[in-house]
């Protein structure tokens, strides 16, 4: 048939292929409502996408091959050879990834250039192109900038999110907050923390309202009783932070629970060998500044739940250290000897002095006594007594020979006779001076009837 046959012919079949075709869809429709589908055939395994990045891993050398290959072709080979380069990212073959890709390239790059640009540069220009590329850097985002000594609060958003008596948890909005507050902790040096920390504030303060003092620099001392080290959160690890140190500090004045600080620095002046002992002998006292971040409930060695005050600072500080030997008992013990002594020689001291006072007063009274009495005068001594003159015998009518009795006298001395004239005068108390006799001079003895 010709075409001109066929344009001739094709009006007059039109309306009876159009029939055919609707009777063929009716019979279709028709026939699937009544007849079941027949089965799905099972799926073979087949190849997958041809550049599927999660199953498909391009040889780079093989590919390094195709791109040079495709690069020689005339007019499209650099095309092709890009192409190819992109076709070797997607199948894992090789990255594509610039200097300024991630943090961690442009850091390298970044320092690289700081220290070329120091290296290379025009006298007297070195510090000016450094600062220029600290601050190019910070634009970057090599790094950022931060003042050490400058004391950063906490966000009131984080605080809201911190709850007491909790634990950590991976995956928590709170380990998220913690890990950003360890660190800001990282990036603030001892010095800010010291200037602004609350030392008004007790382990009473922090321990009954800790809602109220959430956030807040606050400054503890008491005895060191453990330090372990920790490994940061994946967070602070990216941030700088390479170490955490857990302190246990029991505060002396209060009780047996104890403070649990998070420091992010080793202490200057503190031996690593404590690191390794379960509990610190030896007495050493430190001093921590940092900020309250919640009660943080444990379980001692007897199974009790405990909840302690837990901080976040930046390091602690030394203030006093004491042999190992020289433990708490020893100490209380030397000191009671030291009271005991010193009470004795308090004693002995008051003693001393009381004695001193009272005989100085005692002193003081006998002579006030003595000078008001009047003055004793002692008389004259007396002149020993004379023996009186033996009588002569008398001879009597009847021949016995018997002695003249005599009185005994007594003889006084002069100044005797003086005192007591008017009564040993005469009985007429005439003062004429002449002796009297005595009343048995010159009588004779009257013998005995």
């Amino acid at each position: 048939m010709t075409a001109r046959g066929f344009q001739a012919g094709l009006p007059r079949c039109g309306p009876s292929l159009v029939l055919a075709v609707v009777a063929a869809l009716l019979f279709a429709a028709v026939g699937g409502a009544v007849a079941p589908p027949p089965a799905p055939l099972p799926e073979m395994p087949g190849p997958g996408p041809l550049l599927h990045p999660d199953e498909l891993h391009g040889n780079p050398w093989h590919l390094s091959v195709a791109a040079l290959g495709q690069s020689a072709t005339p007019r499209a080979g650099p095309l092709n050879a890009i192409s190819i380069v992109y076709a070797g990212k997607r199948a894992n073959a090789w990255p594509l990834d610039g200097p300024l890709t991630n943090r961690y390239n442009r850091i390298t790059l970044a320092v690289g250039t700081m220290v070329l640009n120091g290296v290379g540069a025009t006298p007297g220009t070195g510090a000016i192109v450094g600062l220029a590329t600290i601050r190019q850097g910070e634009d970057l985002t090599c790094w950022e900038l931060r003042d050490t000594d400058i004391f950063r609060a906490l966000p009131r958003s984080w605080l809201q999110i911190i709850q007491d008596s909790r634990d950590f948890y991976s995956g928590n909005l709170e380990t998220e907050v913690y890990s950003q507050v360890v660190i800001l902790a990282y990036y603030t040096s001892q010095a800010a923390f010291a200037q602004a920390a609350r030392r008004d504030l007790t382990f009473a303060h922090v321990y009954n309202e800790p809602g109220r003092y959430r956030g807040k620099p606050i400054h503890i001392e008491g005895r060191l009783l453990r330090i372990k080290r920790f490994a940061p959160t994946n967070e602070a690890l990216e941030a700088g932070v390479g170490h955490l140190y857990e302190a246990w500090i029991h505060p002396e004045e209060f009780g047996a629970v104890p403070y649990v600080a998070m420091l992010t620095a080793w202490p200057s002046g503190l031996s690593e060998d404590l690191l390794s002992r379960e509990k610190i002998e030896q007495y050493i006292r430190v001093s921590v500044d940092g900020y309250f971040f919640k009660k943080w409930a444990y379980r001692n060695r007897d199974g009790k739940e405990v909840e302690a005050p837990f901080m976040i600072g930046h390091s602690l500080v030394l203030l006093k250290t004491r042999d190992p030997l020289d433990t708490e008992g020893s100490a209380w013990v030397r000191q009671m000897v030291y009271a005991f002594v010193a009470m004795i020689v308090g004693l002995l001291g008051l003693v001393i002095f009381l004695t001193y006072w009272f005989r100085k007063n005692d002193n003081n009274i006998r002579r006030r006594i003595l000078a008001r009495m009047p003055e004793f005068a002692l008389p004259p001594p007396d002149v020993p007594p004379v023996a009186a003159p033996v009588a002569q015998p008398v001879k009597t009518g009847t021949g016995i020979n018997h002695p003249a009795t005599q009185a005994s006298r007594i003889v006084l001395s002069s100044g005797a006779r003086e005192r007591g004239g008017a009564a040993s005068g005469d009985e007429s108390g005439s003062s004429s001076g002449k002796k009297d006799k005595p009343p048995d001079e010159g009588a004779a003895a009257k013998p005995d009837p």
